[in-house]
């Protein structure tokens, strides 16, 4: 008979207690054969359940729960809550590190507005901007909602904190907006470019993806059943919201596709490939200075190449490639803007929001570069 994956773990016995053992923590119950060790087993293990089978918060009565404590354990579950979007978990850890090196000792029910505004300070201090500074206090107060829930604090501590009002401009440091990559600096660096980051490159300015959304691509992730590809991402930045993202390619994004896909010989590696790179300046003939007899030098680390690009190597990439075009340096991510201001002049702002993915027009508008030729000439008719 299989063993059963997910069976529950089992009352046990050691030295006339009751106990159970759940993700490698021993929790005694009370003695062996007691009707009341029996029930309480039966409810350690519905909490168990109630945290997606992970150790439920030490403390889960109103008590003086330490802020270190509070993070620990919403740390715990915002690791499995937004585990579909890395980038949200690192800003999470980077909000949550503020904290704990401000006030990590103090009972977190006495926690208020006066010591969050302290913690933004240090943010402040550090050099972040202002949005990014409003957006990881909102994280900080999550922290807090989500200990009221489990009944760590009470609910007017995270009352408390909804009092602190964001930063405004003048506060903090501000960014400038993302530009659009200029062509006088696009097109001479993807001149400079290997295959696999020129495709990447051509790639975005025809979807409107993401870097990091292309980079593990394969050929059986596409869906290449209709006139229109697409492929439908599983891990993506709003995969957490429970928000779909589908990348859709047109005739010259499959002419791209194609080619990666022709020198692939399985339709599960990775069409990107670094060591591709490799290969390339071999058949170009650049052999170096090795003597055709000459023996393969020993590795001296570990060290080897990735099987795709990380969202890191492939803007080193890029910059490499602006460097040697002589153009001013941009990054992959300003290609999205490219992209979205060119499907905005030509299909209009509902028809971008579709393609970029994004469920608010707003967020569209942050990306979309205003088409002021078309203005000027309707202005000159109107007015």
């Amino acid at each position: 008979m299989p063993t059963l994956k997910y069976r529950l773990p089992k009352l046990c016995q050691h030295k006339g207690q009751g106990y159970v053992k759940l993700n490698g923590r021993v929790i005694y119950l009370g003695p062996w054969g007691h009707p009341e060790t029996a029930q309480r087993y039966h409810e350690v293990i519905g909490e168990w359940l109630a945290h997606g089978r992970d150790v439920p918060a030490a403390q889960p009565q109103l008590g003086p729960v330490s802020v270190v404590e509070l993070v620990r354990d919403y740390w715990r579950w915002a690791k499995r809550r937004y585990a579909g979007s890395k980038g949200e978990v690192a800003s999470i850890k980077s909000a949550l590190s503020v904290l704990v090196r401000a006030h990590g000792r103090t009972p977190a029910a006495e926690y208020g507005p006066r010591k969050l505004r302290d913690v933004r300070a240090l943010m402040v201090h550090a050099g972040w901007s202002r949005q990014h500074i409003n957006r990881q206090i909102s994280r900080i107060r999550s922290a807090f909602n989500w200990s009221v829930a489990e009944e760590l604090i009470p609910a007017e501590t995270a009352n408390r904190l909804a009092m602190l009002r964001a930063l405004r401009k003048g506060e903090a440091r501000e960014t400038d907006p993302v530009k659009p990559v200029p062509s006088d600096d696009l097109w001479p660096a993807i001149h400079q470019m290997n295959k696999p980051v020129r495709g990447l490159v051509l790639l975005q300015l025809l979807t409107g993806a993401r870097p990091g959304e292309l980079l593990k691509l394969r050929a059986m992730d596409i869906d290449m059943s209709g006139a229109v590809w697409s492929l439908n991402l599983a891990d993506h930045k709003t995969a957490h919201h429970g928000k779909r993202r589908v990348i859709l390619f047109g005739p010259k994004a499959k002419r791209i596709l194609r080619y990666f896909i022709a020198e692939k010989r399985s339709t599960s590696a990775y069409l990107f490939d670094p060591r591709d790179s490799n290969l390339e300046g071999k058949r170009r003939g650049a052999s170096g200075s090795r003597r055709p007899n000459q023996q393969v030098n020993a590795k001296k680390t570990d060290r080897s190449m990735n099987e795709h690009y990380t969202p890191s190597s492939y803007g080193r990439h890029v910059r490499r490639a602006c460097d040697k075009a002589g153009v001013s340096t941009w990054s992959p991510g300003r290609l999205r803007h490219n992209a979205a201001t060119y499907l905005r002049a030509q299909f209009g702002v509902e028809v971008t929001s579709k393609v970029l993915g994004h469920s608010n027009i707003r967020t569209t508008e942050i990306y979309a570069e205003a088409d002021e030729r078309k203005a000027a000439q309707a202005i000159l008719r109107f007015g």
